[in-house]
């Protein structure tokens, strides 16, 4: 689910966020595998507003601010996890070209 949109407009030009929860269906049943906001720069580009840039801040545990909400959850974790360690993966690979 994405909610809670909101831009600032300057003309072809946008900026703001969004608010994300994303669940997925575990044995347990459905969990929250991420939560956050999107941070975007928008174009409005032959009359469509498209992503520019868009940065995800995932939100973290109040009792231990290293640790993302999504990783809280055993059934989820190891899921979240790999998907974490591909992104700092293509990150690291990104910067190295």
């Amino acid at each position: 689910m994405t909610l809670n949109h909101l831009y600032e407009i300057d003309g072809d030009r946008a900026s703001g966020g969004a608010t994300t929860v994303v669940s997925i269906a575990t044995p347990g049943g459905y969990k929250i595998m991420g939560q956050g906001k999107y941070e975007d720069e928008l174009l409005k580009v032959n009359g469509e507003w498209k992503i520019r840039y868009r940065r995800v801040k995932n939100d973290h545990l109040v009792s231990d601010p290293t640790k993302p909400v999504n990783l809280a959850d055993p059934d989820v974790a190891e899921q979240v996890q790999k998907l974490i360690d591909s992104a700092e993966s293509l990150a690291r690979r990104d910067r190295q070209t």
